[in-house]
């Protein structure tokens, strides 16, 4: 079921052209963290106290319950759907200001260098337009003590005052200018009409300068130099923070799942009965966190930091999750408790459900 609920997750995410939240190594660390982790605990589940006094499903019968399908699977599919997309839109809205994919790339302008006889667009944007922190960032050669490295945020994407336009090129010797009439680019196709291009002196080699204002000993183009940093621009940052927050969602929200599917009593009741579930609960949860605020490992894996309001706001679903399969499994409880004839119902002290497969039957 968790599995579906992804898909219905990553189809509606094609359809609105959303970014996807997950991508490449997180994946595998999301997979890691739930079907595995959240997983191999419920093989050692212990039996439930009224597990030989239920009565089996009939040979022909469904091994989930219609009631079942009707009050948990389905409703964790739509609330889990709603979180994950919910969450995504809410960092879109915090960290970029804008949603779809079109409209995100738009934020970035990017140029053209003469590569051979052909023009290619550069690897990293010059400017980028950043409405959810209100600044512009503008690209301009790092200096000791005006630089990207010393300024940057991590939990935001902002970068100070090291891409301010007024303390670059852009307005004293501006670099750009028109493409060529009838410049093509490096498969040979025209170039979208408005296309900037650097000018000749800006092609020239120069000494290679860091983002830390210092020099990396290497020879590079000139343009190199006042170009935003390609995955830390305030566009590339957010929005790979708006992905973590819908994949931390994603990750809290199907451990919620599998833990309270565990047993039909309360979460709270049978939590501490299987050790392994709680020791590899706590070790899904240590990967997960490790992956988004340690250093080095959340760029290998492209997540970033959340911030404590980013990182609070993804707990609110997953408790949410929890509460309606609790709530689910309490109406469950009671319709089969009604449906257990007097004498079973004063010899249990509380009416049990012996799993969702086969305790349901008289539903």
């Amino acid at each position: 079921s968790i599995n579906i609920a992804e898909l219905l997750v990553s189809t509606t995410i094609l359809m609105l052209h959303l970014p996807t939240p997950w991508d490449g190594a997180n994946q595998q660390i999301l997979a890691l963290a739930t079907t595995t982790l959240g997983v191999l605990p419920i093989c050692v589940e212990p039996a439930e106290a009224d597990v030989m006094t239920a009565a089996p499903r009939m040979r022909s019968g469904a091994l989930v319950r219609p009631m079942v399908w009707k009050m948990i699977i389905l409703p964790m599919w739509m609330l889990f759907l709603a979180c994950v997309i919910g969450a995504l839109c809410v960092g879109l809205h915090l960290h970029v200001g804008k949603f779809r994919n079109s409209e995100i790339a738009a934020l970035c302008d990017f140029a053209y260098h003469r590569t051979g006889g052909c023009w290619s667009q550069d690897d990293a944007p010059y400017h980028c337009s950043c409405p959810a922190l209100g600044i512009e960032q503008w690209g301009r050669q790092q200096t000791w003590d005006n630089n990207f490295e010393a300024q940057f945020n991590r939990f935001s994407g902002g970068s100070g005052q090291a891409y301010n336009r007024s303390d670059g090129i852009w307005d004293r010797h501006p670099p750009l200018q028109d493409c060529p009439t009838g410049s093509l680019d490096q498969h040979g196709l025209p170039l979208v009409g408005g296309s900037l291009c650097w000018k000749e002196e800006w092609s020239k080699p120069t000494d290679c300068i860091g983002l830390g204002g210092q020099s990396l000993g290497t020879s590079c183009h000139a343009f190199e130099n006042v170009l935003l940093d390609r995955s830390r621009n305030c566009v590339r940052y957010g929005t790979m923070l708006a992905k973590t927050m819908a994949w931390h969602v994603m990750i809290l929200c199907e451990l919620g799942f599998l833990h309270a599917i565990r047993s039909p009593m309360l979460c709270v009741q049978t939590f501490f009965r299987n050790v392994y579930s709680v020791l590899l609960l706590g070790v899904s949860l240590a990967i997960a966190e490790f992956s988004i605020q340690m250093p080095r490992l959340n760029e290998a894996v492209n997540l970033a930091p959340l911030d404590l309001r980013s990182f609070a706001l993804t707990w609110l679903c997953p408790l949410l999750i929890l509460s309606l399969i609790e709530l689910s499994k309490c109406v469950l409880r009671r319709r089969s408790s009604s449906r257990q004839p007097p004498l079973e119902r004063a010899r249990c002290a509380t009416p049990l459900l012996s799993g969702l497969g086969t305790s349901l039957q008289p539903l």
